[in-house]
């Protein structure tokens, strides 16, 4: 009898302890829970966000720098500027079409707010798929050029559907003449392209070969279509006659652009490029913008509809052009241009003053 006492009075001890530690680890994770809450409350400069949450998708096709940057541009200025508490559910395809198309087909059936689209192909597609199952969800855009002419929306100023965000704009006879101001040289251009990535490359090689050929220019262009078949085509077309080697707003082409960048300096190859931030990682010159900037703009589009309630139809594009020259000072002997020293010193100190 007294070992049955003992041992029921040990398994109670178990219970209580069991019980009580229950309830600590219980009050502890609830705790840990209102702190991350009330956290995702604040913003990062400290202010309250907005009582209102919303759910926010975002599709990128691949990952490199420079859509990192537009989606960051998006996220700061919905968070920091516009203080929505907004949370971000990103859907990387990593350069898989099959993968996007998943993604995309995931991202219809659940609730978002709105969906945030980077580059031509994530937006065709997503308007593409939402069509089919008829699905209302807000598109939001940044970094595509040519909209209207890819038959995203009507018009600039009105979409005629539930499409909104940051069209790019180009200007390639800007473009060429400050690339011939800097290399006025230049005999023989390689363009190296995924035609796929978006209709608009197509009309862009077009243009862009009028261009050089109307100032003399012998121009190439080779089609890729992944990141394997640039390192497999470029070696073989990379020479000593080739004089440079342009890249435009592409993601299967800036996704190898380091390999690029070495190759054309084995050559001596100048590699001109049409986002600025492949400048920074190595490429000689690159005429663009910021590609924040598209985010930034299409941040705009997005809180005009999740705060002020218009529909995308209501919401003309923003035009995301201030155009920059940019220039990587350390790789211009490298990669086949000779700039006066003077020249350099100048242009590192220059500030333009616009009179009213």
């Amino acid at each position: 009898m007294k070992r049955k006492l003992i041992a029921l009075s040990w398994a109670l001890n178990v219970l209580f302890v069991f019980f009580s530690g229950y309830l600590y680890f219980h009050k502890q994770a609830q705790t840990a829970l209102q702190e991350k809450n009330s956290l995702t409350k604040i913003s990062a400069d400290g202010e309250e966000l907005s009582d209102r949450k919303y759910a926010v998708a975002v599709i990128l096709p691949v990952s490199h720098k420079a859509l990192v940057e537009v989606q960051r541009g998006f996220v700061d200025v919905i968070i920091n500027k516009y203080k929505l508490n907004a949370s971000f559910t990103e859907y990387n395809a990593n350069g898989s079409r099959p993968l996007l198309l998943a993604q995309i087909e995931e991202v219809a059936q659940k609730n978002y707010d709105v969906v945030f689209t980077i580059g031509a192909v994530a937006t065709q597609l997503t308007k593409e798929i939402f069509s089919k199952r008829g699905i209302k969800v807000p598109i939001v855009f940044g970094a595509v050029a040519r909209p209207v002419e890819l038959g995203l929306v009507e018009t600039l100023e009105k979409s005629g559907n539930a499409l909104t965000g940051a069209a790019a704009k180009t200007n390639y006879p800007l473009q060429i003449d400050l690339l011939l101001v800097v290399k006025p040289t230049i005999k023989n251009v390689l363009l190296v392209y995924d035609p796929v990535q978006s209709s608009g490359l197509e009309a862009d090689r077009l243009a862009i070969e009028k261009l050089f050929t109307s100032k003399g220019v012998s121009f190439k262009a080779v089609e890729v279509f992944n990141v394997r078949e640039v390192q497999q085509k470029l070696p073989l077309l990379i020479n000593k006659d080739v004089d440079l080697v342009m890249i435009l707003k592409d993601n299967t082409v800036v996704s190898a652009i380091d390999l690029i960048i070495r190759l054309c300096e084995s050559y001596g190859v100048t590699v001109f490029v049409s986002d600025l931030d492949s400048v920074q990682k190595g490429a000689a010159i690159g005429f663009g913008v910021h590609e924040y900037a598209f985010g930034a703009d299409a941040a705009e589009c997005a809180c005009k509809i999740l705060r002020d309630g218009l529909s995308p139809d209501q919401i003309p594009l923003k035009l995301t052009d201030k155009f920059r020259f940019t220039i990587n000072r350390n790789k211009l002997k490298r990669q086949g241009i000779k700039l006066d020293e003077k020249l350099l010193q100048l242009l590192e100190v220059v500030d333009f003053v616009h009179d009213r």
